[in-house]
């Protein structure tokens, strides 16, 4: 691995320095003269005389050092600063949310200029002295390997290689648990706005029980050449990184590819088989110039607060030196929001754990809502402002996707995570310990309600774990298994409860109460509902299938496919994705693996059908664009599938059944006829050979930047989608009374209180 300040001078070196603009000299170099809006400066031409060298980044000042880097390549942007001012808040707030409505970084400079900076604090000689017994795991700046090391064993002095008495080596360690000391300063000294602290007044992240709560601030720290992974903010939250102590002059920089460019990098990577996805990658500048992507330089001084909105990549490049940096996450409604409906998809596709329990989240906010309204006592309207009305609809979509009409026969958990009082009902308890969470043993994401459980002791995957596998509803529904193929479904708690929270808020916000009968008619995939009939409701079964709903990918295989009588032929799971239906869809509107007409009409690409699949994709593409949040979710989750269809899982060795989007690295991928199924007569591409599968239609929806990536209509099927609205999919709601709410009546007669539970 070669290192960072390397990796730039081997970029530079290599490529012929014949670009047509650079920055302006006269543009504002000074943060002090620098406007609260202020925006780089206009470039102008430059000779190939100009090109820099190993020398001009080290020892350099780091403003220079970050032009010569943005000369690399024409799609480099410098981030934009603001000057901090104590005295305007406001303004800075301001700056901070219009940068993240452009899903731009920010950086507000010079914090340490503040009166209640605590310099004798934030260094990192306090660490050694106060945190020398604490093992901290880090990776070797040379080698990418990971140790564990002692705070003290670190030597600071200058950081160039050969300081650290651990070895002669340069490390770099994030997640280091954040000292008392340094979290009270930073929520106390006033600083900065509380808006933008941890648990701060928009951040969700405050309603979370603490038991429940996960890590949201952490130190990293750089010392010598040494860089982090590739990653973005987990669960797309608007991550912050505040430079607290820096000893060394050279510079250190972090390189942020905005949301709107990120499905693109995706796959520049993909098709060098990284999968990036993960956030255990580093890159190289290299690989951001090749690339083709926007990409925003950050140069990183003491005192910088570096914002990141959702969604984007970002990794830090540490040239020589020591750096201590306190990282947060904040999870404002529009992260929730990107993270349920769309990227805990792409986690579950790769297999990253999600870490933030969005559902449970989602869940602890609507309790804390329904007691502030009530402890106001204020009139409440069905004039909602956005916030609320997203929080309600998310947790409405939670509980139709995690709702089973069958859910009175199902086992429970016998440690339930939420339970109502023995004695009352009109009190829901908690259980006082995280134990009592699951999570999906394949993908790592979390369990809130609804899940599929194995607990044989025949099955390899339990005696892996070594205990009782569960698995999540997405997992199941687009194929994926434990080793015995014998999971059942289970709750972790009595559903009717967490329906009742719902009610509870739909009777003070004037919503339509939820009831079996309302859910079952709202256009929303019933995910849970849908795994079930997977797997508890027989389906058709056979030895091999041949699948041939896409006639030049005829193919044998050994996955289920769903039978259609007006086609007279079938189709697998995965070469249902080219007419945009996921799985969970085609299992709904199938009962028994055999499609009626309706799903002959839904599935085809004639001209004269007025609803398609095809024809509600490109519908919703030119109405949403490249807003995948926007979709619904059965486009949703199948743009995700067919985007990550050759994604390998990440279940690192652990027994399991591979679902039917799951496309292991392994020879068969390479070579047909390997594939099991696999005939000369019937097939003449293999359903993994993607290089040869339909190419895509241009992007015509708007003016889409041209670093967006959206997948479109295959060239083949083009001329079958008309451009005709599809019908409205509104959700429909039925006017009911408290009464006929199931599960909801018994709370509406007493706050909901949270009481901690020993037990």
């Amino acid at each position: 691995m070669a290192y960072p300040t390397r990796q730039i001078t081997k970029a530079i070196t290599k490529l012929k320095m014949d670009y047509s603009e650079q920055l302006d000299a006269s543009g504002p170099s000074n943060a002090s003269e620098r406007p609260v809006s202020w925006k780089t400066a206009p470039f102008t031409s430059v000779t190939s005389q100009s090109s820099p060298h190993l020398h001009d980044l080290e020892g350099q000042s780091t403003h220079q050092g970050l032009r010569q880097i943005l000369t690399l390549s024409s799609n480099f942007r410098e981030v934009r600063h603001t000057q901090y001012c104590k005295k305007d808040g406001d303004a800075l707030l301001a700056c901070a949310a219009a940068s993240q409505q452009r899903d731009e970084p920010i950086i507000i400079e010079g914090l340490h200029s503040d009166p209640n900076w605590q310099g004798g604090l934030l260094n990192f000689e306090w660490l050694r002295e106060n945190c020398a017994e604490e093992g901290i795991s880090v990776q070797d700046g040379q080698t990418g390997t990971r140790r564990t090391v002692n705070m003290g064993s670190i030597d600071g002095i200058s950081g160039v290689p050969g300081t650290s008495r651990a070895g002669n080596q340069s490390i770099y360690a994030d997640g280091v648990e954040c000292p008392e000391a340094w979290e009270k300063w930073l929520v106390s000294a006033g600083v900065l706005p509380d808006e933008l602290l941890p648990c701060g007044p928009d951040d969700l992240f405050q309603h979370m029980p603490l038991q429940f709560r996960s890590q949201i601030l952490s130190l990293a720290l750089s010392v010598g050449q040494s860089s982090s992974t590739l990653h973005t903010g987990p669960c797309s939250t608007v991550t912050h990184y505040l430079t607290c102590h820096v000893q060394g002059q050279d510079p250190s920089f972090c390189f942020i590819v905005p949301r709107i460019a990120c499905r693109k990098l995706v796959k520049y990577f993909r098709s060098k088989c990284k999968e990036i996805d993960l956030g255990t990658k580093s890159i190289t500048i290299e690989d951001l110039i090749a690339s083709d992507c926007t990409v925003y330089v950050a140069e990183q001084k003491l005192g910088d607060l570096l914002i990141v909105p959702p969604n984007s990549f970002h990794q830090t490049i540490n040239s020589t030196g020591l750096r201590l940096t306190m990282s947060w996450s904040r999870m404002p409604i529009q992260s929730l929001k990107l993270a349920l409906h769309g990227e805990l998809d792409i986690y579950r596709s790769v297999c990253r754990a999600e870490i933030y329990r969005c559902k449970l989240l989602t869940f602890f906010a609507v309790g804390f809502l329904i007691r502030e309204t009530l402890a106001s006592g204020s009139q409440t309207s069905s004039h909602l402002d956005y916030e609320t009305e997203t929080l309600l609809d998310l947790f409405q979509e939670i509980l139709i996707e995690e709702w089973s009409e069958n859910r009175s026969t199902m086992a429970r958990e016998p440690r339930p995570w939420l339970r109502t009082e023995v004695n009352s009902n009109t009190v829901l308890r908690l259980i006082n310990s995280d134990d009592v969470l699951k999570t999906c043993y394949f993908c790592r994401s979390d369990i809130f309600v609804s899940c599929f459980r194995c607990n044989s002791s025949e099955c390899k995957s339990c005696q892996y774990a070594q205990g009782k596998v569960y698995l999540c509803v997405g997992c199941v529904v687009e194929g994926r298994n434990c080793d015995c193929k014998k999971i059942v479904p289970v709750q972790t708690c009595e559903f009717d409860d967490v329906l009742g929270m719902y009610n509870i808020a739909a009777s003070l916000f004037d919503r339509p109460f939820l009831t079996d009968e309302s859910i079952r008619a709202f256009d929303h995939l019933h995910l849970f509902h849908a795994a079930y009939q997977l797997r508890c409701v027989p389906r058709k079964t056979r030895g091999s299938y041949l699948c041939r709903i896409i006639p030049s990918l005829t193919h044998s295989c050994e996955t289920p496919i769903i039978s259609c009588q007006g086609c007279r032929c079938g189709g697998c799971y995965a070469h249902l994705l080219h007419r945009y239906i996921c799985s969970a869809e085609a299992i709904l509107m199938t009962p028994g693996s055999r499609g009626d007409e309706e799903w002959h009409k839904f599935h085809g690409v004639r001209e004269d059908r007025k609803v398609t699949s095809l024809k509600r994709f490109e519908y919703e593409r030119r109405t949403h664009e490249n807003r995948l949040e926007d979709y619904s979710i059965a486009c949703r989750m199948a743009i995700v599938a067919h985007e990550y269809l050759n994604a390998v899982p990440d279940i690192m060795g652990r027994p399991l059944g591979l679902g039917w989007y799951d496309m292991p690295d392994l020879p068969e991928i390479h070579n047909p006829e390997l594939v099991p199924g696999y005939s000369k007569k019937k097939t003449s591409i293999s359903l993994f050979d993607v290089e040869r599968w339909p190419k895509n239609i241009p992007n015509t929806a708007g003016t889409a930047s041209p670093d967006s990536e959206m997948t479109l209509v295959n060239e083949d099927m083009k001329s079958d989608c008309s451009l005709s609205p599809a019908p409205d999919d509104a959700s429909v709601k039925l006017e009911e009374s408290p009464d006929q709410a199931t599960g909801g009546n018994r709370y509406f007669e007493h706050l909901l209180a949270y009481n901690s539970d020993s037990d």
